[in-house]
């Protein structure tokens, strides 16, 4: 939170000191976005942790519930928990690294041109000599860290969450492969009752846990949707009009994260159309009446799955084409303007 107070100082400071050098200016806004989304995760983890600890709650009751013998269960939970571990390492290598670039990239760019290069345009003191790059740099450097840190902890959570509502529909499928083992091999009535029941109060967990997720990260993706867009215009128009490097760095850095949370939403439709699949090859015909009745209500819910918004704005691989397409036509005009 300090660190954030500091920023916006420095930031606003920067900003009027530099109010008559234009590319100043543009080279410092870069950073403004960044500072929002930082200011919307502190509001959803630390404001509304009750929420975020809500949805884990959840989770354990889940997987205490659902210790089953059952191999096929088991392989589906395992598959998940193989798949999570990949994608979050990934998330924490690909955010580390770029923001590795963006603090040390400049140094190596000053030491070779001997031209002050810092990495972004907020300063303590207003100078161009080593003196005051050298007291600019570190808290820079702590800020890059800072970001790196609050990204990856709060994206993998998103991750993770939604990761495990993905091994949930994995369950529910692997539960209806069961089922129709059972029906083949003439298990009593008793028992495909019971497992239809397990089936349809796991997607009522499944349902109510999908819609606290996106209850409580709706208002945190428009953000980041908003804010990384700004971001990704900003650093591309710095990029043409005043060569500004780095500014392809954050662009990647803001298009990576953009790409996770899209990505993740269409992974999300995919898996629902996966249990949507099973459920209409099952065999229900072979049900007693009573379970065909179960077996339709549960059909119906399936058609209908929980969708994950940013308050209006589904997200998918959709919107992230007509953000990066939006972003295309503004580079051309501006290279236009410039030429």
């Amino acid at each position: 939170m300090m660190i954030l107070v500091i920023y916006f100082y420095l930031f606003t400071t920067s900003t009027y000191y530099y109010r008559h050098d234009i590319e100043k200016i543009l080279h410092n806004i870069t950073t403004f976005g960044f500072s929002i989304q930082m200011s919307a995760k502190i509001y959803l983890f630390v404001i509304c942790q009750k929420r975020i600890t809500e949805i884990h709650e959840l989770n354990l009751i889940f997987f205490e519930d659902n210790c089953s013998n059952s191999s096929n269960v088991k392989n589906a939970l395992v598959k998940n928990a193989m798949l999570t571990n990949v994608v979050l390492k990934l998330t924490a290598m690909s955010t580390v690294m770029l923001c590795v670039i963006l603090a040390f990239a400049p140094v190596l760019y000053s030491i070779i041109t001997s031209d002050k290069l810092l990495p972004y345009g907020f300063e303590w003191v207003h100078s161009n000599t080593w003196t005051a790059y050298f007291i600019n740099y570190p808290f820079q450097c702590i800020t890059t860290s800072y970001v790196a840190l609050a990204t990856v902890s709060t994206d993998a959570t998103f991750i993770l969450y939604l990761l495990t509502g993905c091994g949930k529909v994995d369950t529910l499928i692997a539960m209806f492969q069961d089922l129709n083992v059972m029906i083949e091999r003439n298990v009593s009535e008793h028992g495909t009752t019971e497992q239809l029941t397990k089936i349809i109060k796991l997607n009522q967990h499944l349902k109510w846990y999908m819609a606290s997720v996106e209850k409580t990260f709706k208002g945190y993706f428009l953000v980041t949707l908003g804010c990384l867009s700004l971001n990704m215009i900003i650093s591309a128009t710095a990029v043409i009009l005043i060569n500004w490097f780095m500014g392809v760095v954050v662009v990647l850095f803001s298009t990576i994260q953009l790409f996770y949370v899209c990505f993740l939403g269409t992974f999300w439709q995919i898996k629902n159309d996966e249990l949507l699949i099973e459920v209409w090859f099952f065999d229900w015909y072979k049900l007693s009446v009573k379970n065909q009745k179960s077996y339709l209500l549960f059909l119906n819910a399936a058609q209908a799955p929980a969708t994950l918004t940013a308050i209006f704005i589904p997200l998918n691989m959709s919107a992230y084409l007509t953000i990066h397409k939006t972003l295309y036509s503004i580079c051309m005009i501006l290279s236009q303007f410039s030429e």
